[in-house]
């Protein structure tokens, strides 16, 4: 079965260009290096695990650094 994002022969160009632009934003943005690894890093990660069938977006999602529930919402 073949997903929106997958990327199979025709998809294999626009999907180098986003990745490209993406990098080349990121660096232009901040003008420093370690964005561009953290976004190449992420990006692996992504690749990773729709690789082995986990979905992305909820995967991604659970990762993300958020603050305690203690700290949005203290006790009364």
């Amino acid at each position: 079965m073949r997903g929106i994002a997958s990327v199979d022969g025709s998809h294999k160009k626009s999907t180098a260009f986003i990745a490209l632009a993406s990098m080349v934003l990121v660096y232009v943005s901040s003008f420093s290096t370690f964005w561009m690894w953290m976004i190449l890093a992420i990006g692996a990660f992504a690749f990773s695990i729709r690789r082995f069938g986990y979905p992305v977006v909820p995967t991604v999602m659970g990762v993300i650094p958020v603050p305690y529930p203690e700290e949005l919402w203290p006790a009364p």
